[in-house]
């Protein structure tokens, strides 16, 4: 039962519960499979069809999570998009996806209108909330227009297209990972009945972006399936609206970056808010610094749960175990029915403590690159998804996030992973934000530079910061240059764009300490 079949369940089951909550509005599990029911006729009616593409390009809007369910119930394919993306950006993905429609909000929609020329097989605009104008069709009057009635003999198989999600880009051009249904119900499902526990008494808070998979699953699907109440942020504001938002909805199930985490235990006020409905909090997309970690723990009195995904695995791979041992800095052991292995340059698994590649085998895992055979080919080899991620298991099976592949610095013929160096670094007092990279040098090849956000009100001294790398590091593994920035860049999801650090970096080099 995948999860637009779900949702109809509940709305049987339970209609009146409260399925979506929002800053001025709500929808219970009746109401939402209604509205579902006449966006599917209406896309029906307008000549969207099993199997086509269909972008939608919305915040975390009620109108994404009707347009999420409706494709899957009628089968279309789901192609998210960041609203934020420039027309270039969409351009790119449009004419990879090739849909017959867009659906997106009246903010968005004319850099949608300014490339529609060049998108042959775009046919519909849905505009959610934008006053009547030539092109596009209003997202209410598509569901008006429409029967609520809804053919129960309507069949999708389970290894049909669900969606197609674009990589974030961080090692190029972004490629359309292709995942099933069953790809997709398998994680809910595992996420739901195994890893997270999660019932119909779930209040989940959705701040991170639905057009992310792993929002989509890990927070909205999962709590939907479960017959749970989703509360929808449109985006993070702030440190303090989000704080204040988990206190008066008394929210048990938030999932965040390491980046919201952050900046919530150091807001000042902290401990004046009342947190204690709050079962678990997950922490993704990007790996959790030690010291984060303890600091979470100090406060919450319990221990945060880190994980590990990708687009490509719908998105969950590994957590640690919600009632088992949680290691800090490490993503975990796998999920039920996922397997996960550590291989060599040649594709042979290494022993325990070893780092290698990340490499991966379950139900979850996606069918390939939409339109990229070789790539597909080349990822999936040997019926094996490689990541790229490298990584270590230790004695109990745990699994240590070491870097990315690309990210290795080899300094004077010696492999530095920045990702050690950042965990020092983040002990250090003034430290926020760390990131680590490796720039042109003559001699050695790679140095070391270090990217820095502090806490407010105070200051780093680079010789200071060298010394103190110095206690915890050999001499080679100690960045040679730093720069403070006031923020670092970053995905949507959370993660540091290390590739526009290199840019930044390039032939500028950084103080020296």
């Amino acid at each position: 039962m995948n999860i637009e079949a779900k949702v109809r369940f509940w709305a049987e089951q339970d209609p009146d519960k409260p399925a979506l909550v929002w800053r001025t509005g709500s929808s219970t599990y009746g109401e939402l499979n209604r509205s579902v029911n006449r966006l599917a006729a209406g896309l029906l009616n307008i000549g969207v069809k099993k199997g086509d593409r269909v972008a939608v390009q919305l915040m975390n809007d009620p109108e994404f999570v009707v347009s999420y369910l409706t494709l899957f119930r009628i089968g279309a394919v789901l192609v998210p998009m960041n609203p934020l993306y420039t027309e270039r950006e969409i351009q790119n993905i449009l004419s990879d996806a090739q849909p017959v429609a867009v659906i997106t909000s009246g903010k968005f929609v004319s850099n949608i209108l300014n490339v529609r020329p060049q998108i042959s097989s775009l046919q519909q605009v849905i505009v959610t909330d934008a006053a009547a104008q030539s092109g596009v069709i209003g997202f209410a009057d598509l569901l008006n227009g429409a029967a609520a009635a809804w053919p129960r003999d309507y069949q999708i198989d389970a290894d049909e297209l669900a969606e197609i999600i674009y990589t974030s880009g961080t090692t190029g051009i972004p490629k359309g990972a292709m995942l099933t249904h069953n790809n997709l119900t398998s994680n809910i499902k595992t996420l739901v009945e195994d890893s997270l526990q999660i019932t119909s008494q779930e209040r989940t808070l959705i701040v991170a972006p639905l057009f992310h998979i792993a929002a989509q699953t890990n927070c909205m699907a999962t709590t939907l399936y479960a017959g749970g109440t989703v509360y929808l942020e449109s985006r993070w504001e702030s440190t303090k609206q989000t704080l204040q938002v988990l206190q008066d909805y008394h929210i048990t199930y938030f999932f965040g970056p390491p980046t919201m985490i952050t900046l919530m235990l150091n807001a000042p006020d902290f401990k004046q808010y009342d947190l204690s409905s709050i079962r678990v909090i997950i922490i993704g997309a990007a790996a959790l610094p030690a010291e984060i970690f303890k600091k979470y723990t100090d406060l919450f009195g319990s221990e945060p749960m880190e994980g590990y995904g990708l687009s490509e695995t719908s998105p969950v791979v590994t957590f640690n175990p919600i009632d088992g041992l949680k290691k800090p800095g490490s993503i975990g052991l796998p999920i039920k029915d996922v397997e996960v292995k550590i291989f060599d340059d040649t594709d042979l698994e290494v022993p325990s403590g070893q780092v290698g590649e990340i490499v991966i085998k379950g139900p979850n895992v996606f069918k390939g690159y939409w339109h990229k055979p070789e790539e597909s080919a080349d990822a999936l080899r040997k019926g094996w998804f490689h990541t790229g991620d490298l990584a270590y298991k230790d004695k109990d099976g745990y699994i240590f996030i070491v870097d990315r592949k690309k990210d290795v610095v080899i300094r004077g013929g010696q492999n530095i992973y920045p990702r050690e160096v950042e965990e020092v670094l983040y002990t250090y007092p003034a430290v926020l934000e760390v990131a680590v990279i490796g720039i042109p040098d003559p001699v050695m090849g790679e140095e070391l530079k270090a990217f820095l956000t502090v806490k407010d009100g105070q200051q780093v001294e680079f010789g200071a910061v060298r010394e103190f790398c110095l206690k915890y590091l050999a001499p080679y593994k100690v960045p040679k240059f730093y720069e403070v920035l006031e923020s670092l860049p970053k995905t949507v999801s959370g993660k540091i764009l290390k590739t526009e650090l290199r840019k930044a970096a390039a032939g500028t080099g950084g103080k020296q300490a």
